[in-house]
């Protein structure tokens, strides 16, 4: 095959084709990552199995094929060790990648023969029933081209094109696409990336996308942009660049997840809820936000404000909106009231004042069931006074409270010496604050009361008796003998239930 370094030529000899193909995409050994929301998979070419050291490799292009197997598309890397299939400047003419450093490129009509070439992908997801769906691509004549036409499309399938498309039946049989160039406006430009754009509502299951040129020759809509090659017919064609294919679900504007938004005066905080490929997106006012063409700008809030987003995506243009309100701090800190509780008992401090803006800190943590909390439960051991710490937006506020922790239950010994030498020699009974004791009565073994004291006594209106002393006499003064004693007790607790203690106490002089 004899082929010129800057000419894309076709020759037909003894019934055989000879084809270099001019096509494809620059491709970088860097992988560039799929962006999420774009279901076609290394949607520039720049993800490779290997560089192209010829023309018709567009399968070196990771998830990309030949979509008819009368074709050759073309992939075009800045890698290439083959001068043909190089960008910027190859067999067919010098562009530079759009994205990236990779292109492809197929031809889409021939004036002598009939030429097509087609790239098929599959999809990262399969399209959803009744969703619509943004189809972008970018497409620029190649140098050589005598002729530009305007019949670029996209065609969707639920299994591989390539499977029914059959040399010579694809030039026989053609299909409607789904997304195609305005047909009244060929593509000439040359230099720079042409858009073609559409959307598609799926049908569900389609799960393949193919490029081309699906209208029959008589059908396709063209214009000569370069004089014609003499004695190389086949070369006087239409080939194209192609490069940035997306498919891209239509979502509306959102400005944010909800319709008003309350923040503290001077914060930070990002609108917006989607980042969709190759949408664009406009933001009213400008006052305050770090960009009113991103799809997240930051805002800084100063003042109640209301923002508008209008997002553009294919031809489908939405809005939203959403408004900012300035919080009011509370600015005052509540650790609660003095209580004084039992040992082993809980108290809630603080009070439930929490926000989205406030933050807690308590100290000490001793005792407390959380100490970044509104309001912690508090078991000390000991009385013990906490600090509560609160910020609320960039206001700084604190409050104190103490919790008195006392034993709240009647202490009562089970032996005792009463031999005059000043240690243990008296049986005394001890009661909590807030306990009163009703009656004391002491049995000897054979069940006879040996010692009583009762509610009269202890309850006296000037009598504020908590420790009750039994010095080992009866109630006549008579000295009781060593042995085992049975006590019975009446008291009431801090709520004024009527309580019963019994036991025994031991005797020893």
């Amino acid at each position: 095959m004899n082929v010129s370094k800057n000419m894309f030529m076709f020759k037909i000899q003894n019934k055989t084709i000879y084809m270099v193909l001019f096509c494809i995409i620059f491709l970088s050994k860097k992988t560039i990552a799929q962006i999420t929301n774009n279901l076609i998979n290394n949607y520039s070419f720049e993800i490779l199995s290997s560089c192209p050291d010829n023309l018709g490799q567009i399968n070196r292009a990771s998830y990309w094929f030949n979509g008819n197997n009368a074709g050759s598309p073309d992939l075009y890397h800045a890698c290439s060790s083959a001068t043909d299939a190089l960008v910027p400047t190859n067999a067919y003419g010098t562009q530079n990648a759009r994205t990236g450093m990779s292109y492809a490129g197929i031809v889409l009509y021939g004036k002598e023969f009939i030429l097509r070439e087609y790239l098929e992908n599959q999809l990262s997801k399969t399209l959803k029933q009744n969703t619509s769906y943004c189809i972008t691509f970018y497409a620029s004549l190649t140098d050589l081209s005598s002729f530009a036409i305007s019949n670029l499309g996209a065609y969707f399938t639920q299994s591989a094109l390539s499977n029914t498309i059959v040399f010579p039946v694809a030039y026989q049989y053609y299909w409607q696409p789904h997304i195609e160039n305005n047909p009244l406006m060929p593509i000439t430009d040359t230099v720079s990336w042409a858009k073609v754009q559409g959307i598609y509502n799926a049908q569900g299951g389609e799960n393949y996308i193919t490029l081309g040129n699906f209208r029959a020759d008589i059908n396709t809509n063209k214009m000569q942009v370069r004089p014609l090659y003499n004695g190389i017919d086949t070369a006087n064609s239409a080939a194209y660049y192609i490069d940035d294919i997306s498919v891209v679900e239509i979502n509306p504007a959102k400005a944010y997840s909800t319709k008003t938004i309350t923040a503290c005066a001077n914060s930070t905080l990002t609108l917006g809820t989607d980042s969709t490929f190759d949408a664009t997106y406009q933001w009213q006012p400008a006052t305050g936000l770090s960009c009113t063409n991103c799809p997240n700008p930051i805002v800084t809030v100063t003042t109640p404000k209301k923002y508008y987003l209008i997002k553009q995506q294919c031809s489908a243009t939405t809005k939203d909106s959403v408004y900012i309100q300035i919080y009011t701090p509370t600015l005052t800190a509540k650790a609660g009231n003095y209580k004084t509780i039992c040992l082993n008992d809980t108290v809630k401090l603080g009070v439930n004042d929490t926000t989205a803006f406030t933050s807690y800190v308590w100290n000490p943590v001793m005792g407390l069931s959380c100490a970044n909390c509104p309001q912690p439960a508090a078991s000390p051991f000991t009385t013990t006074t906490y600090t509560l710490n609160k910020t609320e937006c960039s206001f700084n506020t604190s409050d104190t409270v103490t919790i008195h922790v006392e034993t709240c239950e009647v202490i009562i010994p089970d032996i005792f010496t009463p031999n005059n030498d000043n240690v243990n020699d008296e049986w005394k009974i001890k009661v909590p604050n807030g306990f009163k004791l009703k009656t004391v009565a002491v049995y000897n073994r054979w069940g006879t009361l040996v010692y009583n004291i009762d509610d009269e006594l202890l309850n006296s209106e000037n009598s504020k008796i908590r420790v009750v002393r039994w010095d080992g006499r009866t109630t006549s003064g008579i000295e009781c003998s060593d042995g085992v004693y049975f006590y019975v007790l009446h008291y009431t607790n801090k709520t004024g239930e009527l309580q019963k203690k019994k036991g025994n106490v031991t005797l020893i002089k």
